[in-house]
């Protein structure tokens, strides 16, 4: 085997190690943000219409929610510096604190649809992430079960 094959194959090894390491962290991590266990399950009243907002040294996030029994609807807007703006709405359901929701969006003239989960906490809404994979023209979470929400964006709601 020449030392190219060798490195080929240990990229691969720890690549199989990471992606078990991290699903089976996944599954146990049900309340968690990140790798942080202080959010807690909150009241359906919290997780109400309106306007949820974060904005950092030039990134900005706007969720505007219309919130009805466990339907969702509502205008997501991303402006993300040194990225393509996005601008859509979402419509979803709401379940155990988390909304996923489709999101229709206009970008550089191209209109695209992807699925997003959004996470209701003691903090704010946070957004979910996961792998995903195309179907049917629309790009989907892979395994809804297994998202990781970050605490990176919080996205406080606008009186």
């Amino acid at each position: 085997m020449t030392y190219y094959n060798y490195i080929r194959k240990g990229v691969w090894l720890m690549a199989a190690v990471l992606m078990l390491s991290c699903k089976k962290e996944a599954k146990n991590t049900e309340n968690l943000i990140g790798s942080r266990t202080d959010t807690t399950r909150i009241e359906a009243s919290a997780m109400e219409s309106g306007k949820y907002l974060y904005q950092k040294e030039g990134d900005t996030i706007s969720l505007q929610l219309q919130v009805k029994d466990s339907k969702v609807t509502g205008e997501l807007v991303y402006k993300l510096k040194e990225k393509d703006a996005n601008t859509g709405t979402i419509e979803g359901e709401i379940k155990d604190n988390i909304i996923i929701a489709l999101y229709t969006f206009q970008s550089e003239g191209t209109t695209s649809v992807r699925q997003v989960a959004f996470k209701f906490t003691d903090k704010g809404v946070v957004e979910g992430y996961g792998a995903v994979e195309e179907k049917e023209g629309k790009v989907l979470f892979k395994d809804i079960n297994t998202l990781n929400y970050t605490d990176e964006m919080i996205l406080l709601k606008q009186n």
